[in-house]
């Protein structure tokens, strides 16, 4: 009866439709499955994160350089797998959201006044997905060390509304309609420690890359058009910590936290062994 609950439980947030996409939790670095035991959980994450865009196209209206403070959560419902005792795969699927406002300033053309242009973002629910493998490379007593590797893909759709300034007075204010789709490929080793009966501790290096293109439809006052930019982060390498809790002999809860040079992402997922 309990595992039903669980089931429904996982199921139901999996389908809501107000959950949001950022970049995933990673969990222990180890397996803790055995070969042919299935697990079955939820992750949810909240992410800050810049991103560089650059190779504009087609258009005048993207702007090149740091994108500053896009807001990113994530839920994801996943299945994992045991192929042996030291190796697992596992692979999930949820639903994306994007919000993004902040503001970008430089000259006016040739002249000595200052263009303050503001970017408001909320998308619409799309979808996400994710693969991965965990594999303990060494196990000891209390001490585990393996690394994880997971890519997870996601897409965002929406209106971004443009407002320009001209010295702080309203110029022009531009829609754009975007469509673009984004994947993060996470590596990361690690170790843990179990501090107490049930209880661990875990983290390590973090190498993330995070690759996109977005293309839009810009509907201004002036003039319409399309075009693309590519996006990525502007720096790759950070560290995770986390802590493992269990729930009972096959359930466990989750929280961590990771960084890197250009975001920093809390994240907690919940998992049942079966």
């Amino acid at each position: 009866m309990k595992r039903t609950i669980f089931t429904i439980t996982i199921l139901s947030v999996c389908l809501s439709g107000s959950v949001t996409f950022g970049i995933a939790p990673i969990g222990q670095p180890a397996t803790n499955l055995q070969k042919g035991i299935w697990k079955l959980g939820a992750d949810y994450s909240d992410t800050k994160i810049d991103l560089l865009a650059e190779n504009t196209k087609d258009a005048v209206f993207f702007n090149e350089g740091i994108i500053e403070d896009f807001k990113i959560n994530l839920i994801l419902g996943k299945a994992g797998y045991g192929i042996t005792d030291g190796w697992e795969v596992f692979a999930g699927f949820g639903t994306s959201k994007t919000d993004l406002c902040t503001e970008q300033k430089m000259q006016w053309g040739d002249s000595a006044s200052i263009e303050t242009d503001t970017f408001d973002l909320s998308s619409g629910t799309d979808y996400a997905a994710q693969i991965g493998t965990k594999l303990t490379l060494y196990e000891r007593a209390l001490f585990k060390a393996g690394v994880t590797c997971q890519y997870t893909w996601f897409s965002m759709s929406g209106t971004l509304t443009k407002e320009i300034y001209k010295d702080d007075t309203f110029f022009v204010k531009d829609d754009i309609d975007l469509d673009s789709s984004l994947t993060v490929l996470q590596i990361a080793p690690g170790v843990s420690y179990q501090l107490l009966y049930g209880v661990s501790v875990y983290g390590g290096p973090l190498f993330q890359r995070i690759d996109g293109k977005i293309d839009g439809k810009y509907n201004s006052e002036v003039f319409t058009g399309k075009g693309s930019v590519d996006i990525k982060e502007d720096s790759s390498f950070g560290g995770w910590v986390g802590l493992q809790a269990d729930i009972d002999i096959y359930t466990s809860f989750n929280v961590e936290y990771q960084m890197t040079g250009s975001s920093s992402t809390i994240g907690l997922s919940l998992s049942s062994k079966f």
